[in-house]
């Protein structure tokens, strides 16, 4: 199995990072995980949503249905006799170009490797919209840590031309200009005030969205919504931990752009209060973890042996969680999809696949 291999090097290679090999040792033992992590991407056959998609390229009513920026990148791909293979190609390709140029300083590519393919790749395999809109995201946090308020709304409208649900991260400029224990009040009290207003704001977004867009709220999540809670407090804990030991030590270069990371981990304590409505908004905590994972990667040059390994640890308590989620959920068929990958089928019958 594709997954088996990319998280056996990279799980492997992670555990000799923890000594502090240089960055250059990294990038040479993370190219093996990174090369089964792109295939496993950009040559995926099939998922839950793999036909969905595959049927935007044929039927333009349901091709109208989906946000401007994706119809725009269909018709593109089609002009020149692509398919949603092309796209899916396409996003494996943004997928590693920004994951290398984020692990820029780092020398901990193959931790990002290892907790990314444990979760969440199964999820961004199947929702190639949410993928890109996140990716694009990512981006724009580069422009939030520079102070570049034009190029990062640019990039977020973007993203919203890929799933509307980029617009829940508007806010997250503004916030970014507060000190962080402001910064942490703020986030905290608005939390607060949202599961008192939840009731209203879900009315408003029922005018305001389509219907579609809220095909969830019938849905009574239960103990997912318990799940979601935990998650999201773990995800804080751990960038909290982390940011506390290495507040003081950061490099010029790198402070910005982690200050900047360590926010947007707690940025999905918002969408909580919205849980108990449709448990979907859980695919903002859950778009957070890359993110996650490369501000560890980014902090652990500037912690001790003991502390990298504690939190190597913890990452991987959380990652066990997920897995309980994904099992409390019925989602087991998600990590099945992942073997489902046309370079797999090209090499069926070689033993090193």
């Amino acid at each position: 199995m594709l997954l088996a291999y990319a998280m056996t090097f990279s799980g492997l290679f992670m555990a000799l990072e923890i000594t502090k090999i240089n960055k250059y040792m990294s990038r040479f033992l993370a190219f093996v995980p990174l090369f089964f992590l792109f295939v496993l991407i950009g040559f995926n056959r099939m998922s839950r949503d793999y036909t969905a998609y595959e049927y935007a390229f044929i039927s333009l009513p349901f091709r109208q249905t989906l946000e401007s920026g994706y119809v725009f990148l269909i018709e593109t791909v089609s002009r020149f006799g692509g398919s949603h293979d092309t796209i899916v190609f396409f996003t494996a390709v943004l997928f590693l170009f920004i994951l290398i140029k984020l692990l820029g300083t780092s020398s901990y590519i193959n931790l990002v490797v290892f907790c990314y393919c444990a979760y969440p790749l199964m999820y961004d395999i199947t929702q190639t919209r949410n993928f890109l809109m996140y990716l694009l995201v990512t981006v724009s946090l580069f422009f939030a840590a520079s102070k570049k308020p034009i190029k990062h709304y640019v990039t977020l409208i973007i993203a919203s031309t890929m799933h509307t649900l980029a617009f829940i991260y508007l806010p997250f400029y503004f916030l970014c200009k507060f000190s962080n224990k402001r910064f942490v009040r703020v986030m905290i009290y608005t939390t607060v005030a949202l599961f008192v207003v939840s009731p209203w704001t879900i009315e408003i977004l029922k005018i305001i969205f389509p219907a579609k867009m809220l095909s969830y709220l019938p849905k009574k999540p239960g103990l997912g919504i318990l799940i979601n809670y935990i998650s999201t407090f773990a995800d804080i804990f751990t960038v909290w931990w982390v940011y506390k030991r290495v507040e003081d030590k950061l490099s010029e270069s790198d402070s910005k752009l982690m200050l900047v990371f360590y926010r947007f981990v707690w940025y999905p304590l918002l969408a909580l209060p919205f849980a108990h409505y449709f448990l979907e908004v859980a695919r903002v905590q859950r778009n957070s973890l890359l993110v996650k994972y490369i501000f560890v990667a980014m902090a652990m040059k500037y912690l001790a042996v003991k502390q990298r390994i504690f939190v190597v640890l913890l990452l991987s308590a959380t990652i066990i969680f997920y897995f309980l989620t994904l099992d409390y959920v019925g989602n087991w068929d998600l990590v099945e999809y992942l073997d489902y990958n046309s370079l797999k089928y090209f090499f069926d019958g070689y033993s090193f696949f």
